[in-house]
């Protein structure tokens, strides 16, 4: 079985998962959450930055609109970042994520998805390997990697890794995810964007070797949206964006809900 690695290094602030976090940028900048929805204007070229802060690797799968991007998964060293910005069709080069608007024509095509719009992200993390003293084994963390014959991709020269591409088998475990059928609807949601193939990437993979993973997996779930309400999103909502109350304009930091001068509710 084979991963694939990315090397980006960069700072990421915000609400973690289990030791992961996993958040969405446009235009280099991290985009604020909203209960697990990410506004942005539809035809962004978007990527997902991911941090390890455990002091074991994780593999991570990510998951768009219902559709695996990441082959297998994304392989994340102790204490790592990773930026993935296009769909991993090869290990050289790609398309970026790009968020359009889901339009009557491209339902009549493609169908209406009910997982359209969402980034799945499903991550385990390697096993603890007990450290022998003598003829005492003691159940802690260790400290050495060390192969049980598994193979894994690797992005850039260091870092993080995909695993596998299809036909090269799988991780221990609950490796597949199962999606609800598509389903089709004349109604179409205006405010709905799928994921599409953006401009060329040459964001590039190796292969590295992992060890036996955990059996236990977790989720992050994020929703893109091209509409707050009835109003179109102009600009990205980016962690650095201050509130600006309707009522007396005060503003807040954007992880305010309620104007701390008059208490208005605070709409992004």
């Amino acid at each position: 079985m084979r991963y694939l690695v990315d090397v980006s290094k960069e700072r990421i602030m915000s609400a973690y998962k289990q030791k992961l976090v996993g958040v969405v940028k446009v235009n280099g900048r991290i985009l604020r959450e909203d209960n697990d929805v990410v506004y942005l204007p539809f035809g962004s070229e978007y990527s997902i930055l991911l941090k390890n802060l455990e002091s074991r690797r994780s593999l991570v799968k990510i998951f768009i609109d219902g559709q695996e991007v990441t082959k297998g998964g994304l392989v994340l060293n102790p204490n790592s970042n990773v930026e993935l910005e296009r769909f991993i069709d090869d290990l050289n080069t790609g398309n970026k994520f790009k968020f359009i608007q889901k339009t009557e024509k491209i339902v009549e095509h493609r169908g209406d998805k009910i997982d359209d719009g969402m980034i799945r992200i499903e991550y385990r993390f390697e096993k603890f390997k007990p450290i022998t003293i003598g003829e005492h084994h003691l159940n802690t963390r260790y400290y050495d990697y060390e192969p049980i014959g598994s193979y894994w991709p690797m992005y850039g020269s260091a870092n993080p890794f995909i695993r596998g591409f299809s036909g090269l088998g799988s991780c221990e475990g609950n490796s597949s995810v199962a999606m609800a059928t598509p389903t089709y609807s004349c109604n179409i949601n205006s405010n709905e964007g799928i994921t599409v193939k953006g401009s060329e990437s040459n964001q590039s993979f190796n292969y590295v070797n992992m060890n036996e993973m955990e059996e236990n997996s977790f989720v992050i779930v994020l929703r893109l949206k091209g509409y707050n309400g009835e109003k179109e999103v102009e600009k990205p909502f980016i962690v650095q964006d201050k509130l600006e109350c309707s009522s007396c304009g005060t503003k807040s930091k954007s992880n305010i809900k309620y104007c701390p001068e008059c208490g208005t509710f605070l709409t992004r």
